[in-house]
C-alpha cells in the first residue's frame, strides 16, 4: 500500500513539472516571450503641484463684539439673514449708560457753576483790593501830614503814632487781599481743568451709550449668532476675548486657508493657479489663485488638524487661495484639498512613472554601463526598457520633475522610441535583451497628453541612491 502511494505521488509531481514546462516553453520546447504593454514616447506638459488640506472661509469676516457691558435688548436679524452696511444688528439695554451720561453732565454743569462763582469772587476781591488801595493812599497822606505837624509842634506824638498804625494796617490788608486774589485765580485754573475732564467724561459716556446700538460694518450674511435677548455681554480683557455676539461674513468672495508643509512652502508663490476640491462638492473642482503666502509658521496651539481633533505635529504655513465660485454661495467651514500648480513644464518627453526603474550598477551589461547617462558614483542606475524587434532593451535615462503618474526624461530617450510600460508585475523582472511580445493595442492614454494628477509632489524622486 505504501509503495502504491509513493508511486502516485511521484506521478503527480512529474505531471505538474510537465505542465509547468509546457506552459513555460510551449510545445516546441522554447521559452515563450513575456507579454508586455508598449507605448510610444511622446511630448506633453507636466505640472508640478503642492497639495495641502484647508478650510473654506469668507474672504471678509467680521466678529461683532460688545464694547460695553449690558444686556441684549434686541436682535433684529436671525442667523443666515442678509444684511447691508449700516443695518442695526444689536441693541443693548442703555438704561444704566443713559443714567451715567446724565450724572456726568450734571457734575459738569455744577463745576461750570463753581467756575462762574469763582470768577465773581475774583471780581469782588479785585474791587475790595482797589478800595483798600485808595484807603491806604489816604492813610499814608494823613500820616505824612501828621508827621509834618508834629515837627512844627502842633500835634502830640500819639496822633502821629495813630496815623502811622492806620497806614500800616491798611497796607497789610492790601497785601493779604492781593495774595487771596492770586489763590482764587489759581483755583479758576483748577476748576477749568475739572470742567475739561468732565467734558471728556461726557464724550466717553456718549460713546458708551452709542455702543449700545451696533450696526453692520459690511454687506454680508449673518453666519453665526451666539447671543440671545436678555443675555449679559461683557467686554474683552487681556485674558478674555469678551462676548462675540454674532458674525457677519461676505460670502460673495470665498477663500481656502491651505496648510502647506514647511518642506513645500518655498515653491508656493502669489499668483499661482490652483485646483480646489471640496468634500461637499465631490463631483466638482474649483479654480483658485494664491493671493497670500504667510511669512511665518501658523500658531500650532490655535490650529487643529483638519479632519480630526488632534494637534498638528509638523510646522506648516498658511497659503490663502481665493476661489472662483462662479457666483454660487459656498458655506464657510467646509474641508477642502488644494492643489497648487508650482511649475509647468511644457513640451517635454515624459513617460509613465512605473516604467522608470532602478537597477544595481554591477548588474548592468557592459554595453549599458558605458553609456553617458550612467552615473557610476551611484549604486542604482535609472533605466527604462525600450521595445526593439521583440526584445527588451535596457536604456539608462536622466530624469527630472514628475508627478504621481508621469516622469520627465531629460536624456536617454527621443521622440518615437517605444518603451515597455507594463504590466507592473512584469517590470521588476525584466532583463536586457529578454524576448518579449507586445500586447494587443488598447485605448490607454499616451505620454503626449497633459498630466492632470492631483497628488502632492515637488520633484520626482529618482530611484538612484548614493553609494
Amino acid at each position: 500500500m505504501k509503495i502504491l502511494i509513493a508511486v502516485l505521488v511521484a506521478v503527480g509531481i512529474l505531471g505538474t513539472g510537465i505542465t509547468v514546462a509546457v506552459m513555460k516553453y510551449g510545445s516546441s520546447g522554447k521559452v515563450e516571450a513575456t507579454s508586455v504593454r508598449v507605448e510610444p514616447v511622446g511630448r506633453g506638459d507636466l505640472i508640478e503641484i503642492v497639495s495641502a488640506p484647508g478650510q473654506v472661509q469668507p474672504k471678509t469676516k467680521v466678529q461683532i463684539a460688545a464694547r460695553v457691558a449690558a444686556r441684549i435688548q434686541e436682535l433684529p436679524f436671525e442667523e443666515g439673514a442678509q444684511v447691508k452696511a449700516g443695518d442695526v444688528l444689536v441693541r443693548l439695554d442703555a438704561t444704566e449708560l443713559e443714567a451715567q451720561l446724565k450724572g456726568t453732565q450734571a457734575r459738569a454743569a455744577g463745576q461750570k457753576a463753581q467756575l462762574e462763582e469763582a470768577k465773581a469772587r475774583v471780581r469782588a476781591q479785585e474791587a475790595t483790593i482797589e478800595a483798600s488801595r485808595v484807603m491806604l493812599i489816604d492813610a499814608q497822606r494823613d500820616q505824612k501830614r501828621q508827621e509834618e505837624l508834629f515837627k512844627d509842634g502842633y500835634v502830640a506824638p500819639a496822633i502821629v503814632e495813630a496815623a502811622q498804625a492806620k497806614a500800616g494796617n491798611l497796607e497789610q490788608q492790601l497785601n493779604s487781599s492781593s495774595r487771596q486774589l492770586e489763590a482764587t485765580k489759581l483755583n479758576l485754573v483748577v476748576l477749568q481743568h475739572q470742567i475739561d475732564a468732565a467734558d471728556a467724561e461726557i464724550v466717553r459716556a456718549k460713546d458708551n451709550l452709542a455702543y449700545t446700538t451696533i450696526a453692520s460694518p459690511i454687506d454680508g450674511i449673518i453666519t453665526r449668532l451666539n447671543g440671545k435677548v436678555g443675555e449679559l455681554v461683557v467686554t474683552g480683557t487681556m485674558n478674555n476675548q469678551g462676548t462675540v455676539i454674532l458674525e457677519v461674513s461676505d460670502l460673495s468672495e470665498m477663500q481656502v486657508d491651505a496648510q502647506v508643509d514647511e518642506s513645500n512652502i518655498a515653491a508656493v508663490k502669489d499668483g499661482q493657479k490652483s485646483k480646489v476640491r471640496i468634500a461637499a462638492y465631490q463631483d466638482e473642482t474649483f479654480d483658485g489663485v494664491v493671493k497670500l503666502v504667510a511669512l511665518d509658521t501658523a500658531d500650532q496651539r490655535a490650529n487643529q488638524q483638519f479632519g480630526g481633533g488632534s494637534q498638528m505635529q509638523g510646522k506648516w504655513y498658511r497659503a490663502r487661495v481665493v476661489l472662483d465660485t462662479k457666483g454660487r454661495r459656498i458655506p464657510a467651514g467646509l474641508s477642502a484639498d488644494v492643489d497648487i500648480e508650482t511649475q509647468v513644464h511644457t513640451n517635454v518627453i515624459k513617460v509613465p512613472t512605473q516604467a522608470v526603474m532602478g537597477r544595481p550598477l554591477e548588474e548592468l551589461p557592459a554595453s549599458v554601463k558605458d553609456k553617458p547617462e550612467v552615473d557610476k558614483d551611484k549604486t542604482l542606475v535609472t533605466v527604462v526598457f525600450r521595445y526593439e524587434n521583440g526584445k527588451a532593451v535596457m536604456t539608462p535615462v536622466t530624469i527630472s520633475a514628475g508627478d504621481m503618474t508621469h516622469t520627465v526624461i531629460e536624456k536617454g530617450l527621443k521622440d518615437g522610441d517605444r518603451i515597455i510600460t507594463g504590466p507592473y508585475k512584469v517590470l521588476p523582472g525584466l532583463k536586457d535583451a529578454q524576448e518579449v511580445k507586445e500586447q494587443a493595442a488598447t485605448t490607454q492614454p499616451t505620454a503626449a497628453t497633459k498630466s492632470t494628477t492631483t497628488k502632492p509632489t515637488t520633484k520626482a524622486a529618482a530611484p538612484d541612491a548614493d553609494s
